[in-house]
């Protein structure tokens, strides 16, 4: 009975840390801070496609 209540008492433990961790994260978020070590990615555009050439015949498509 002893083990289970030390066990019980850890697994509490564990779930404070985790949920002041997961807290931390979110308000970090809030704030605009990166939460990981690595560099945002650059924001890349896309490639530009250029028109289709207008048909010559007059014709609809």
């Amino acid at each position: 009975m002893e083990n289970v209540k030390r066990q019980l008492a850890e697994v509490k433990a564990e779930h404070d840390a985790f949920g002041s961790q997961i807290a931390q994260l979110v308000m970090d978020g809030a704030n605009g801070h990166q939460a990981s070590s690595t560099p945002a990615p650059a924001v890349r555009k896309s490639t530009k496609i250029p028109d289709a050439l207008m048909l010559t015949d007059g014709k609809e498509p």
